[in-house]
């Protein structure tokens, strides 16, 4: 247990920076991990470091990630990197290549236990993590440790191999989507005789099997053209909106709704982007973005969370409101590559969240007693709810901007929506 404390306490940690950091996290066919089975994760890497932390803190069962290994070559790092649950997995640029042959045997060794234990181990089956929504060309690394693991076990370990797809709205730092998309298992002992007689085989079988999974399992946007196809899922989000206080919702409508739409747009002939390129320069020029239409029941259950939470959010906001700026003003100075970039504006953010307890927790207790340590964490946890208010007070705003603009020029009003119109058909595959 104090061998692992910095995974629990990241666990709790991020329980509150979750609900800053994303506006909404979608958790889709999570129920096809095996309970109490040992189970191997083969994941999309499209984030960094932060992709095997977001996996640890949001699914249910414990679970271990392999990082790169040249992070656990200093001694100190070592042990802070352990106690995360993160195992150190070498490539031939990390170390000396057979000093890396050593320690990956290490790590395969430990690997091999924790799966005795019933534990879930997370591997990044791309090897290369690139921030851009795509899938990338899926080693045969993945399927040879799970070969090797029913070898170590004599085929009798029920090993399960799950694949998941990491879908984040963007790579630009907070107040964004993340959908978790999980793969139904491979259960493995359906595969015993292939494994023993031809396992070069059956590597090539699962690495091809986890290339098609995570294709389904990922939004993928049109080579070059990422930043407009990312508009135009904002701008028919806004017409679907789903609702900014369901921040953990499981249901699997946003996902496949863009996805679709990945789809459509991909198709020859679709002008889908070119119309959004076309839109967004006139829209930009007038000031103005997207707001979202939502129902009058949402309106109404907003509202209410408005009045009920605006005040402790500020209070919160006095105690706290420093974090993220301090974050986005930080990032840039401190990353060198941009697929880091999320991975350090969250953790200064956490960094953040650390200080402020370290000094308001004992002030809350001195003067207060246990009564404002209490009312310190209410607090603390409602910070959430100043950024969906302030987010929806936003919403209000550019509404209103966009009623302005009807009055004052009506015919580009009119413009601007037909063209919106237009981009909706084109992009939005049609019910049948």
């Amino acid at each position: 247990m104090f061998k692992q404390f910095l995974y629990y306490w990241l666990r709790i940690t991020l329980s509150v920076v979750n609900r800053i950091f994303y506006r909404n996290i979608h958790m889709v066919g999570e129920e096809n991990l095996p309970a109490n089975k040992p189970v191997i994760i083969a994941s999309t890497h499209t984030n960094s470091f932060l992709d095997g932390v977001m996996i640890m803190s949001l699914i249910e069962r414990m679970s271990y990630s392999l990082a790169r290994g040249d992070a656990f070559l200093n001694p100190k790092f070592n042990r802070i990197l352990r106690s995360m649950n993160l195992l150190p997995i070498f490539r031939a640029t990390d170390a000396d290549p057979r000093e890396s042959v050593r320690r990956n045997n290490e790590m395969f060794d430990e690997t091999y236990e924790l799966l005795l234990k019933n534990k879930a181990v997370i591997i990044f089956s791309e090897a290369i993590s690139v921030p851009e929504k795509k899938v990338r060309t899926v080693r045969k690394g993945t399927a040879r440790m799970a070969a090797d693991m029913m070898k170590r076990s004599n085929m009798e370990m029920d090993l399960h191999v799950v694949s998941l797809g990491m879908n984040y709205g963007h790579f630009r730092g907070p107040r964004k989507s993340l959908t978790l998309k999980f793969g139904k298992a491979i259960k493995l002992s359906e595969y015993i005789d292939e494994i023993k007689n031809t396992e070069a085989k059956f590597v090539n079988h699962l690495t091809k099997n986890l290339q098609v999974e995570f294709n389904n399992q990922m939004v993928i946007a049109p080579e070059g053209q990422e930043e407009t196809f990312d508009e135009l899922l904002h701008i028919a989000a806004s017409e679907h909106p789903i609702d900014p206080l369901m921040q953990f919702d499981r249901s699997e409508r946003e996902f496949r709704f863009e996805k679709e739409i990945g789809e459509v747009v991909a198709q020859e002939g679709n002008n889908a982007l070119e119309l959004t390129s076309s839109y967004l320069k006139k829209r930009n020029s007038l000031g103005l973005t997207e707001y979202k239409r939502y129902n009058s029941g949402q309106k109404w259950l907003q509202s209410i969370h408005f009045v009920l939470t605006i005040l402790p959010s500020l209070l919160t906001m006095i105690l706290h409101g420093w974090i993220m700026p301090m974050a986005k003003r930080m990032t840039p100075q401190k990353i060198q590559t941009p697929v880091f970039f999320d991975s350090v504006y969250m953790g200064i953010i956490l960094l953040g969240m650390y200080a402020a307890g370290l000094v308001f927790f004992p002030i809350s207790f001195f003067v207060y007693g246990w009564g404002g340590v209490l009312v310190y964490w209410v607090l603390r946890w409602s910070l959430p709810a100043y950024y969906q208010n302030a987010e929806l007070w936003s919403n209000w705003s550019v509404k209103r901007k966009w009623k302005q603009l009807e009055k004052k020029n009506s015919s580009m009003f009119a413009e601007l929506v037909g063209l919106r119109q237009e981009i909706l058909e084109a992009s939005i595959p049609a019910k049948d």
